[in-house]
């Protein structure tokens, strides 16, 4: 909803700042106010359209919240067990762009379009689980976990993780952090 009110007040806007910009008539008093105000609206709308979050957006993470809580409730809990671990680390580089801009750092990017952004490496680690279930063997691989190889080993090795499975799909699952 908000973002089509936000698409509805760029239009408006744009519509009434392209009409007040060349309006010459005597009928609307202070033209210049109305395109302001025009104006205003154009930005009010673009702030609506980046705050929103559309439907499709919080329905998944509604759904992925709700699942994950079912299977906490009523799936298989199996306590990792450290011997049966394998560790897999890799390197993540993400860019990060300054949110607000300086004058200068303006006439940098008209230089070299990378000059303002920065990049940060982060280690992540995945946990591939072998688990024996009766006479069938399962392998489970965990999301990444934004922690050392160590660190991940010290939790497993505490009995800090817990995998839960669902019973009736084995192929959903999810590994938890326990405190």
């Amino acid at each position: 909803m908000k973002k089509l009110l936000g698409y509805v007040l760029i239009g408006l806007g744009l519509l009434g700042v392209f009409y007040f910009k060349g309006y010459r008539g005597d009928v609307i008093p202070v033209p210049m106010l109305w395109l302001v105000v025009s104006l205003g609206v154009v930005v009010l709308g673009t702030y609506l359209l980046m705050i929103a979050r559309t439907q499709k957006e919080v329905r998944g993470l509604d759904n992925l919240k709700a699942q994950i809580n079912r299977i906490k409730e009523s799936g298989e809990r199996i306590q990792i067990d450290f011997e049966n671990c394998d560790f897999k680390t890799t390197n993540v580089h993400d860019q990060i762009k300054a949110d607000d801009f300086s004058r200068i750092q303006i006439f940098d990017a008209l230089y070299g379009s990378n000059r303002n952004n920065s990049e940060r490496a982060s280690t992540v680690t995945y946990i591939i689980y072998k688990y024996q279930n009766g006479d069938k063997a399962e392998k489970f691989v965990s999301q990444p976990f934004p922690v050392e190889e160590t660190m991940l080993r010290y939790y497993v090795s505490n009995n800090n993780i817990v995998l839960y499975v669902d019973r009736n799909d084995r192929k959903q699952y999810f590994f938890d952090v326990q405190r």
